[in-house]
Order: structure tokens, then sequence, then C-alpha cells
């Protein structure tokens, strides 16, 4: 039943019950991302980007909503994007997200629109995030608008490299 608690054999022991596979459980199904925390940020990511929760942007969704909420707690903690350190993977964790939305056409800052959301539902178990919402918020969009930057000239180089190099063969 699942009203009895029943003693672990060994306590102390990490199971690795943490609230997604709980939360899974408790929901009946298998998957992290069909649980209502997960799902309420993946449709307001769909919302945002005006792309299906669905089919080719599936995973983009998954990522972007599972990377929001580390980026979000790391934030609260006080990590800041760095080059170093936790810094840096904070970072590698939001640049990840950034280049799903980018994928899926994204022109504006995209995570940034998602932290009201993600607050509305963690907020009131873990009140640090609802004190640190400006900063999370500033923060994911100073950053998505830095990786465009980024992004947009990396492409450019990456163009014009491709463009020399095809131009060099047609002359060999």
């Amino acid at each position: 039943s699942i009203d009895k608690r029943i003693s672990l054999p060994k306590p102390s022991i990490d199971t690795g019950m943490g609230l997604e596979r709980v939360s899974a459980i408790m929901q009946g199904t298998h998957d992290n991302y069909k649980t209502d925390l997960f799902q309420i940020l993946i449709d307001a990511s769909a919302e945002f980007s005006k792309t299906s929760s669905e089919g080719e942007n599936n995973i983009s969704h998954r990522v972007i909503a599972d990377h929001l909420r580390a980026s979000s707690f790391l934030i609260a903690d006080g990590v800041l994007p760095s080059n170093e350190g936790r810094g840096y993977v904070l970072r590698r964790i939001m640049r990840r997200a950034m280049r799903h939305a980018h994928l899926m056409g994204c022109q504006e800052p995209h995570l940034c629109k998602l932290v009201p959301t993600l607050i509305q539902i963690m907020g009131q178990a873990f009140p640090e995030l609802n004190s640190a919402q400006p900063l999370i918020s500033e923060t994911l969009e100073l950053e998505e608008i830095r990786f465009k930057r980024t992004l947009e000239r990396g492409l450019v180089l990456l163009d014009d490299e491709v463009k020399d190099n095809l131009n060099l063969s047609t002359f060999t």
C-alpha cells in the first residue's frame, strides 16, 4: 500500500529517488518529463517559441526546461556565468539550452521569458527562487544576448571559411 512507510534495510544510502523520480512514480509515469513540473515548463517553452512541444522539437523543449531549472537554482545560490569553476559549468548549461532555442528558430531571448513560469510552479517550495527572480531573469537575458552575438559571429566566420574552401577547390 502506498500509505504505509517501510524502513529501508540500510538507511542513509542514496536510493537515487530524487524529486523527479518520486514525482514520476506518484503521477503514474516512467518519464520524468511527463510530470507536472516539467510539462508546465515544456508547454511554456513551446508557447513562447511558437513551436510544438512534440515531434522534432521535443528534445529541445526538454533540454530547455531541465537546464532552465538548473540554471535558476545555481543563480539563486549565488553562482554567475564565468569562464572558470562553477560559473563555467553554469554558462555551459545555459548555452546548451540557448542553442536548442536557436535550433527552434527563436530570435529573441527565450529562457528569461520562462522564469516567471518556473517561479510560479516552484517558488512556494523554494522561496529563494522568489527573492532571486530579478537576478535570474537578468542573468539569463544578458547571457542569451551575449551568446546570440557570439553565435552570429561564429556562423559568419564559418560561412566565410566554407566559401573560401569552395572557391579554392574549384581551381584545383
